[in-house]
């Protein structure tokens, strides 16, 4: 059986591709900053130049590339070799590139931390800190979090809404079973029980004892999800099914048993002890508006705010033009039109668009800038915590944006690149 290190290699191996294939899957996210706003983090960076993400970008695939090469096992190659020391070396310096750019590209662009990006991210900097056992154990409860909070910000009394409502939809209607969807009682207890089991496999993989259990149930889960995402079902782009593909194929690598010698604590080094506490407390922090969204796996959560646009349909000509296809019909009796910035977003990056109100209010004002403000209506809806099922709506005036976005936000919200 593999050593946790050959195993945690593995797992590392299967990000760094995954990671790549996501890039490709969303490459204008990464190679444009004209298709869609792009908003860094802080605002003195909204005039860097876009070759500064192409050099950063190629840094990242490159000494990505490079680090997967180097993980190849040589036949015949000696650990005591005069070489070994200087491949480990090179290993070092490769990971720390690839830290270092990835973060550099979400710098230059909020938009980018996505969550398979943030999950890189992560598994970067444990593999740069930790080493075999203690590596492997802090990759399984990354993976776990992921589970466990992903579930925890859907609980409330609107666990039957957003994603969890559409799936559903969608195993009724490839059922045939669309008289169920009237059943409003059963749809909401249904929804729980998707969240209850999504929560029960979190937790399980932690515990040695029902952790094949949990491994069978996770691949069930992304395997389903597969299934539903797919042309067959809600049609989603290609991040979101090579996401689950990657964790269909990472769950039981990475949770499988390995053989390693030896009872050390696997709490022994500082350093481990407060990766723990950050792979936990970070996105506990989320629940309680702290930490962003998706950096604390609130995946499918109702819980995030909604920022919603609305032009009067006699100004829609006065939108940028390439903004204008994303325009949706008012509602009956209304002059009121919809920009869908959801769909602007996947359009045009093939990514979801961040769920942060601080990003979406800086798109929004990219766009309506330079209209009069009679002819935009800007909603916020807002969770209230803690109990994040209770929303609050707040409207918002073209002429408000600036004076809001500086009183509101840490980080930049009203700068986007040009």
């Amino acid at each position: 059986m593999d050593t946790a290190g050959q195993r945690a290699d593995r797992v590392f191996a299967l990000v760094i591709v995954a990671e790549i294939l996501l890039i490709l899957a969303t490459w204008p996210l990464w190679t444009a900053i004209e298709l869609f706003p792009a908003v860094p983090m802080f605002r003195h960076l909204g005039s860097v130049p876009i070759v500064m993400d192409w050099l950063t970008l190629a840094a990242l695939l490159v000494s990505s590339a490079a680090h997967l090469k180097s993980c190849r096992p040589e036949p015949n190659a000696a650990v005591s070799s005069p070489g070994a020391g200087l491949q480990a070396q090179s290993r070092r310096y490769n990971l720390w590139l690839m830290a270092a750019s990835a973060s550099w590209l979400v710098v230059l662009n909020q938009h980018r931390l996505q969550p398979w990006h943030w999950l890189f991210l992560i598994v970067t900097a444990q593999s740069i800190l930790l080493s075999g056992r203690q590596r492997l154990w802090a990759m399984r409860l990354t993976f776990a979090t992921i589970y466990i909070f992903a579930a925890l910000s859907r609980l409330g009394a609107d666990v039957d809404a957003g994603m969890s409502r559409q799936l559903l939809q969608t195993v009724c209607h490839l059922l045939g079973a669309d008289q169920l969807l009237r059943n409003e009682r059963l749809f909401f207890i249904v929804c729980l029980a998707m969240t209850l089991v999504e929560l029960a496999v979190g937790l399980c993989l932690l515990l040695s004892r029902f952790r094949r259990l949990a491994v069978v149930m996770a691949m069930a889960l992304h395997l389903t999800l597969l299934v539903l995402l797919s042309p067959i079902g809600l049609n989603h782009h290609w991040g979101v099914l090579i996401w689950n593909a990657f964790f269909l194929i990472a769950i039981p690598l990475l949770f499988a048993d390995v053989n390693q010698p030896g009872s050390n604590d696997p709490f022994a080094t500082v350093r481990l002890r407060l990766t723990a506490a950050i792979v936990v407390l970070f996105p506990l922090s989320g629940l309680f508006d702290i930490a962003d969204n998706w950096p604390s796996w609130q995946l499918y959560s109702p819980r995030p705010d909604i920022v919603r646009l609305y032009v009067d349909e006699g100004a829609v000509g006065q939108l940028p033009k390439h903004v204008r296809q994303f325009v949706a019909e008012p509602a009956p009796l209304d002059t009121w039109c919809p920009v869908r910035l959801d769909w602007w977003s996947l359009a045009m990056t093939g990514a979801p668009i961040y769920p942060e109100d601080r990003f979406q209010l800086n798109v929004v004002r990219s766009v309506v800038q330079k209209m009069p403000d009679a002819a935009v209506r800007i909603t916020l809806e807002s969770a209230e915590s803690p109990a994040w099922w209770r929303r609050t709506l707040q409207q918002l005036r073209r002429a408000e944006l600036d004076d809001h976005l500086d009183r509101q936000f840490l980080l930049n919200g009203n700068i986007a690149r040009k």
